[in-house]
Parts: C-alpha cells; sequence; structure tokens
C-alpha cells in the first residue's frame, strides 16, 4: 500500500503499552515486524495487517471504546509530518483544514469535509466505504478521529472546547453514553444522516499558538 500508516501505527502501539499490551505481541499477531517498523525500515503495512492489528488491541485491552479513549490521548507529536503542519497554520480554521486533507495518512475508511453556517461551522466524517459502516474498525476510527479533533483544538489555543453539538448516526449504547459524554465534552445524538461535531465559528479566526 501506497499510503504511510507507520506514524500512526507506532503511536496506537505506544498506547496500547501504556495500556499494559506488548507493542511486540500485537505486531506478532498481526504480521508486522515489530523491528523494521520500529527503526522505519518497514517497506509497507497492508490493509488487513492494520485491520488485526485493531482487532487484537481491542480484545486484549478487554476495551470496546479503545478508540474513543486512544484519541483522547494521542497527541499531535506522534503523528510526525502531519501534526508538523497542522502546528504550522496560523489559525484554528486553518488548521482544521489542513487536518481535513490528511487524514488518509490515519485511515482510508473516513474522510473529512468542513459546512459553514451562520455563528458555527461543522467538520463532517464520511464514511468512503459504506460495507465498513458497521464493522468494529470503522467505528473505533471514527471514534478516534471525533475525539482526536476535539482535544486537539484544546492544545492550538489553550482553551477547553466544548462543542455545539455531536451527531452519530449508529446509536451508542446508554452504558457507554457517559463515558462518550465525559471524553467528548457532549452527549451524542443520534442522527440517520451524519457523523458530525458543531464548533462555535469563533473559533475559526482564533490564532494558534
Amino acid at each position: 500500500m501506497q499510503t504511510d500508516y507507520q506514524p500512526f501505527i507506532l503511536a496506537l502501539l505506544a498506547y496500547a503499552a501504556q495500556r499494559d499490551i506488548s507493542p511486540e505481541k500485537l505486531c506478532r499477531l498481526a504480521g508486522i515486524e515489530f523491528d523494521k517498523l520500529k527503526t522505519g525500515k518497514l517497506k509497507s503495512l497492508r490493509q488487513t495487517q492494520i485491520d488485526h492489528l485493531w482487532l487484537d488491541v481491542i480484545n486484549l485491552t478487554g476495551d470496546p471504546l479503545f478508540g474513543l479513549h486512544f484519541g483522547e490521548s494521542l497527541q499531535l507529536s506522534a503523528l510526525g509530518v502531519v501534526g508538523e503542519l497542522i502546528k504550522s497554520s496560523n489559525t484554528v480554521g486553518k488548521a482544521v483544514t489542513i487536518a481535513s486533507t490528511l487524514v488518509h495518512l490515519i485511515t482510508p475508511l473516513i474522510g473529512i469535509r468542513i459546512t459553514h453556517h451562520q455563528n458555527a461551522f461543522t467538520i463532517h466524517f464520511d464514511c468512503l466505504d459504506k460495507q465498513q459502516e458497521q464493522q468494529p474498525i470503522y467505528k473505533e476510527t471514527l471514534d478516534l478521529l471525533m475525539v482526536f479533533v476535539i482535544h486537539e483544538l484544546d492544545g492550538l489555543i489553550l482553551e477547553k472546547i466544548k462543542p455545539i453539538r455531536i451527531k452519530y448516526k449508529n446509536r451508542i449504547h446508554e452504558i457507554n453514553l457517559k463515558e462518550y459524554e465525559r471524553v467528548m465534552r457532549s452527549q451524542p445524538q443520534f442522527s440517520k444522516l451524519e457523523n458530525s461535531i458543531t464548533f462555535s465559528s469563533l473559533y475559526w479566526n482564533e490564532p494558534i499558538l
């Protein structure tokens, strides 16, 4: 595969290690050469290997909300060139716009687009492969991206940002709803049409650090 997912995979493995899961074991289960991955000498990763990695880490941590918690912990610096490009932006709007063009470096399953409304802007997370939409890996990746957007905006402007509205196409089990609300700072609403996060337009032109 041509896209280099290795920085993202290394970030996932680093978080798994913090959850007391061996990165070496995860790579072995997924058929990934850990030593080459760690030293940047791995030539490529197959999508099937990445899929196995996701499923194995969810299974070994016993955390059905692994993507949600991974997104909460993920730092821009862990994403290499992606993080550097975002941090080089001069406003929140520019950073979000750049990030929307780079999401393919994290996953081929989801695309990001932005719409503007009166007093607000919305980030949409669109499924690029409808056959995968009900699969666990898609759900975990969606959680990861949505949480990452919320929490990284904090670091760009030194403010704890609270979304105006969050929409999910899949219903969240009531047992997990409080955890989603804690991590996302707003209770997600069920929507048949979209996965999205809406923020106040006041943030769009806010200078970043």
